[in-house]
């Protein structure tokens, strides 16, 4: 079983405020660098942090799928997260804390729902900053964090 931090609802909680309004940035707030790892830190502790191999080292989807290949042999964000935490669930059994998968995009369940950035969900025409909210129903896998 997975060992989540103690505090880790009122962590969350805190982490959610302050990315609510966040705008996007390619290796600093995006899903995996920001998101994810701000998540996974949130939920597990301070001690979990999976941003640095990472962070800084692209600016653009394509040169971070280039760094997906290069730091971790891998070729997509899910790849990267079955890696790191094991075989994907059905999103059926994703718990509050655990991140889910919508597309090529990583977010985290939290109250029955993903949680994802919401410019790199939308695309840079909406340019809607903070996060968006995606129904159970329409994600593709969770892992249980």
């Amino acid at each position: 079983m997975i060992k989540r931090h103690p505090e880790w609802r009122a962590r969350l909680n805190t982490f959610l405020a302050d990315a609510d309004s966040r705008p996007f940035v390619w290796g600093e707030w995006d899903c995996c660098i920001g998101l994810m790892a701000g998540w996974v830190r949130a939920v597990r502790g301070d001690e979990y942090d999976y941003a640095p191999p990472y962070t800084g080292r692209y600016t653009t989807l394509t040169d971070a799928f280039r760094a997906l290949r290069k730091v971790d042999g891998v070729k997509t964000p899910a790849e990267l997260m079955t890696k790191w935490f094991g075989e994907p669930k059905a999103p059926a059994f994703a718990r509050d804390g655990d991140l889910v998968l919508f597309g090529d995009c990583i977010g985290g369940m939290y109250r029955g729902e993903g949680r994802f950035i919401g410019t790199e969900m939308m695309g840079d025409a909406y340019a809607r900053d903070g996060l968006v909210r995606v129904p159970r129903a329409e994600l593709e896998a969770c892992w249980h964090v």
